[in-house]
């Protein structure tokens, strides 16, 4: 449902890739209870690229999360994400590996303008339908977990553990 995409022009290692796109994952599916298979997160190597700040050529690395707008979703909370994904960054992309000027992260930015996506065939919910849509859908990716498709089997397990933490409550 969203798309995370970094932009780096420090050469992050695979590692450095792997963790990232796992907490990125983690912090969606916590703050808004997403599956995780539907968090998607990209990498783009942006050390050929020519960024500019103040009219000056810049190194430049930047997290840009274009999400779905929901009703009761507000500008502090895409301002808290944003604080949250930055946090990520300097837990992953420490200054002592980089240089404070190299490795530092020069922008968060969410963007609300996902208005409508179909993702491995399923047309998603709008803004607030995601449990309806998800207990509706549940069946089928029960079926799809059964023939062995991995991230549905993800999904399965996560819709079954938070309804089991539900009930716990």
């Amino acid at each position: 449902m969203p798309l995370y995409e970094v932009e780096y022009s420090i050469p992050l290692t695979q590692a450095h890739r792997n963790i990232l796109a796992s907490k990125i994952t983690k912090l969606h599916h916590e703050t808004y209870g997403i599956p995780s298979f539907f968090v998607s997160v990209k990498f783009t190597d942006g050390s050929k690229n020519e960024n500019y700040s103040g009219g000056e050529l810049r190194t430049c690395n930047r997290i840009f999360a274009t999400v779905r707008t929901a009703g009761s979703r507000t500008a502090a909370d895409f301002g808290q994400l944003c604080k949250e994904l930055e946090k990520l960054w300097y837990e992953v992309v420490r200054e002592e590996e980089y240089g404070k000027e190299g490795g530092a992260l020069s922008g968060v930015f969410v963007l609300r303008s996902m208005e409508a996506s179909v993702e491995e065939g399923f047309v998603l919910p709008q803004p607030g339908g995601d449990e309806d849509w998800l207990k509706g859908n549940l069946p089928k990716f029960k079926v799809l977990a059964a023939a062995g498709h991995r991230g549905f089997q993800s999904v399965v397990e996560e819709l079954t553990v938070r309804s089991r933490d539900d009930l716990l409550s």
